[in-house]
Formats: C-alpha cells, structure tokens, sequence
C-alpha cells in the first residue's frame, strides 16, 4: 500500500520541477525500503525532478516508524544528503529494475497465496420451484430490459444475462448483478430457480421474476399451478469453495473449483431443479393421499361414508391421479439428462453427483409406487361402488317383478273369492 501511494505521489508531482522552486541536486531514481516488509519498492524516472522538501518529507514519514532516532529532530530540507540516508536513497537504473521485478513477483506470489486460500460462501446455495413452467422468452427481455437500465451510468462492474438454449427453445437463463448481490442466479424453463451466494433478503424480489412469468395454461388441457409462498418447494446446501479442488457434492456440501466456474455451476443447478420439480408433484400426490387415505379402511368397516360416496368424486379423484402421473413421467423431463450437458460431457459427473445426493430416482421411484397404490385402491372402491349400485339393481328388478307377479295373481285371486 506503501508503495502504491508513492508511485501515485511521484507520479503527481512530475513536472513541477525545474524553476518551480527545486533546490539542490535532482534526484533521478528512488527506492523505499521498510524493515517491516518483506518487499522494496523502487521508482526510476531519468526525467525526475523532486524537491528536498518532498524528500525530507518522505523521509519524516518513515522515519516517524522505522527511525525514531533519527526522525525526533526532523531533516533541514537544505542540508538534505539523499545519497547517504538509510531509507530513501538514489537507485541505480539497473538495480532498479532488478528489485521491482523481485517486489512484483513476491507481491504477486502473497497475492496468490490468499486467492488459493479455501473459503465458504456466506449464503450457500439455494434452489426453489413455486410453479410448473416459467416464460422463458418474456423473462429473458424483462432481465435484459432491466440490465440495461441497470449499467446506465454505472461504472462498476457490468451485469450479466445469459440464456442456453435447445433448438429455438430457451432452457436455462443465467444471470448476475447489482440486484442479485453479485451472486448467480438460474433460471430454469421447468419453472425452477437456483441461487448461488444471492444473499437471502435479495430474494424474494428475484423469485418475483419467476412468479411474474410463471405459465398459467399450456397446450393439451395440461393444468399448471402456480404455488403460494408456503408451498414453496426448497433445497438449501452449504457451498465452499476450494481452489485446485475437484468439483464435487457429497454429505449436503458443495465443493467448487472456483467461483467463476458458471458451467459447473449450472450442471449442479440442473440437478437441483430437477429434484425441487420433482418436490412439487411429490407434494402433488401427498394431497391425494390425504384425501383416499380414510378410503380403505372405509370399505373394511363399510362405513356410511364410503357407501354414500358419489361415484363423480371417485372419478374425479382418479382423473387427478391419472394426471400426476402423466406429469411426472410424459410432461415432464425429471429424469432427462440436459442438453447441455451432452455438449458437455466433462460435467456429466458432477450432474450425476447431484441427481445421486438429492435421491432423485429413488424418489421419483418412491412417488410412481405411491401413485400406483392409490390407483389400486380407487379401481377397488370404483368395484366396489360398482358392484354395490349392481346389487342394489338387481334388488329393485327383483322387487319390480316380485310387483308384476302379484298383479298378475290379483285378478285370480279376486275371482277365486267372489265365486
């Protein structure tokens, strides 16, 4: 930092040398060294031209910490003797290169000491789904709409949207910015959204965007829903970041090889966003659950319930589990390997990683075997009911001939009494 300032002050003062004042010999070159450190600065400028009173008080400065003895009384600027002081001295040209290419490479050397330190991301990362589908096309303007106004006279770092496609479809969408806390954000065409390092306040307002462009309706009656804030479906994971490490997730732990690495980071997205799509229609079919749970012990007991169940509302029951399925398995892609990643087989590991730790066969294993059973069990109450209405109308034809057989025998049995 030192040395920093003192190329910023030499530099300043270039050209007010000359008549401007300046006493004495000019000094050429100028080295700074400081016990303290383990570096030397050194500026050699053969146009040069400084006053002693800029020397005496450079030399004040250092000697104040470094030279207390010799700094107590001060320096008279017009007796300065700048070859014989012990911190600032005249540098040789040749020498001077020599030890600013030395202070450089230790600088730069302590500089990538502390860049290849590990160390965890504050806000980890987040992956969520609040609906079935997001508007790809409409989201990518709003963002980009939304960047551009954002870099408006802005002079710091620029932010960033980026869309992957397949075909003329947008799959994926990655952004970063002064609204995302310089964190990463994907955006996901299944109607999921991935956060990394975005801090936690920041994000309601990002989610916004996915609830703003979430899909209402679609082609072939398919039915997509839109979940409230409490129904939101979450995945939270530690992430760190390791330098030299390999790319890794194991025990709810993200390993990262470097912060920039936004091709791993969407592979593990990827993943991510399949399991929180797959949490929705998990939640899905646990509503079913809840309302044919009472079901099967109603056919033991032949409760009043399940014999006044209307055979619409064991209809409709089955069309929402027919549905589900039909969402896990055909509409949706839970178990389709990316796109992206077929162009990119060296992140094919790290996906399968994520799919491995998140359990996403199993689960999706696990949701198929719960759909199949109420399926099993809303096709015995539809026999039942069936069976049940077929008894009853095997009762009412035998009552209704037991009827016509009775009239027939009427008109004998008066006759048989009047005669």
């Amino acid at each position: 930092l030192m040395a920093l300032a003192f190329r910023r002050l030499v530099v300043r003062t270039r050209g007010r040398a000359g008549g401007g004042g300046a006493v004495g010999n000019p000094l050429r070159g100028l080295s700074i060294r400081s016990p303290t450190y383990r570096s030397c600065f050194v500026y050699y400028d053969p146009d040069l031209r400084l006053s002693p009173v800029l020397f005496g008080a450079i030399r004040r400065a250092f000697s104040s910490s470094h030279s207390p003895q010799q700094g107590e009384e001060g320096i008279n600027d017009d007796r300065y003797d700048v070859d014989n002081d012990p911190i600032i001295y005249a540098a040789d040209p040749r020498q001077a290169d020599d030890e600013l290419d030395e202070s450089m490479a230790q600088d730069s050397s302590t500089s990538e000491d502390v860049r290849r330190q590990p160390w965890v991301i504050e806000d980890g990362c987040f992956a969520t789904c609040q609906n079935f589908g997001i508007n790809m096309p409409a989201l990518y303007v709003h963002l980009k709409e939304r960047t551009l106004a954002a870099s408006d006279g802005d002079g710091g770092e620029e932010s960033l949207v980026k869309k992957y496609t397949v075909g003329k479809e947008i799959d994926a969408m990655y952004t970063r910015g002064a609204d995302t806390g310089w964190g990463h954000v994907f955006y996901f065409q299944s109607g999921a959204t991935v956060f990394w390092g975005v801090p936690e306040s920041l994000r309601p307002a990002l989610l916004s965007n996915a609830t703003r462009f979430g899909l209402q309706k679609q082609a072939g009656n398919q039915r997509v829903k839109t979940w409230s804030d409490d129904d939101l479906f979450e995945h939270d994971f530690e992430c760190k970041v390791v330098p030299g490490a390999r790319t890794k997730f194991k025990d709810d732990l993200i390993v990262l090889d470097a912060w920039e690495n936004i091709y791993e980071m969407l592979a593990i997205s990827y993943g991510l966003a399949q399991s929180t799509q797959l949490s929705m229609f998990e939640r899905t079919v646990q509503d079913l659950i809840d309302k044919t749970s009472d079901l099967p012990s109603g056919i033991v007991t032949d409760s009043v319930m399940y014999r006044k169940l209307p055979l619409n509302q064991i209809r409709r029951l089955t069309a929402e589990m027919l549905d589900a399925r039909y969402n896990i398995n055909i509409r949706s892609d839970i178990l389709d390997t990316p796109y992206f990643l077929w162009e990119n087989s060296d992140l094919m590991s790290i996906y399968e990683q994520t799919i491995r730790e998140v359990q996403l066969q199993k689960r999706h294993n696990l949701v198929n075997t719960r759909t199949e059973i109420i399926k099993e069990t809303l096709e015995l109450l539809n026999n039942e009911r069936q069976n049940h209405i077929g008894h009853n109308l095997e009762r009412y034809i035998i009552y209704l001939i037991t009827l016509e057989i009775l009239l027939e025998l009427l008109p004998m049995v008066r006759g048989w009494l009047f005669s």
